[in-house]
């Protein structure tokens, strides 16, 4: 896997993670 596909991963999981979080806040 390289780095830049790595990274768009990364933003995707936290971005996810907050809508996540609102939703149940």
């Amino acid at each position: 896997v390289s780095a830049d596909v790595r990274e768009v991963l990364d933003t995707f999981r936290v971005a996810l993670e907050l809508q996540i979080l609102t939703a149940i806040g």
